[in-house]
């Protein structure tokens, strides 16, 4: 599962003091959503302020990056910010090495996420 909050870069740049706790609680929420999914999260940040997670299951990956962006939509924001997290799962087998994952399912799964929209999740 990789995602991604839509347009970070417009909110750093017109009110970061509340996009940096706004990005703290981000990070926060999905620390816990991918493991209550039995997931685990390989990377805060990738690029900008996205993650990326793997899971055994699809179904968890599924659940999770839905469960995910609810969390995100209902959340209330400091500043009255509005934050949208985009999502893509891809339920292909991913290569270990070194502690990170590799392959063709996360470059489907980065391209499909940057075909979402916030508030989405393609699978």
């Amino acid at each position: 599962m990789l995602t991604d909050v839509e347009g970070s870069t417009a909110l750093w740049d017109a009110d970061a003091p509340n996009t940096a706790l706004a990005m703290e609680r981000h990070d926060e929420l999905v620390d816990r959503i991918v493991a209550e999914h039995r997931g685990k999260l390989l990377k805060h940040k990738g690029e900008g302020d996205s993650t990326l997670s793997v899971f055994q299951r699809a179904t968890d990956a599924v659940d999770a990056s839905h469960a995910v962006v609810s969390a995100i939509t209902d959340e209330q924001w400091p500043g009255n910010l509005r934050i949208a997290v985009r999502a893509a799962v891809h339920t292909g087998e991913a290569f270990e090495r070194e502690g990170g994952v590799f392959g063709p399912p996360l470059n489907r799964a980065a391209r499909g996420r940057a075909l979402a929209h916030g508030g989405r999740v393609l699978l």
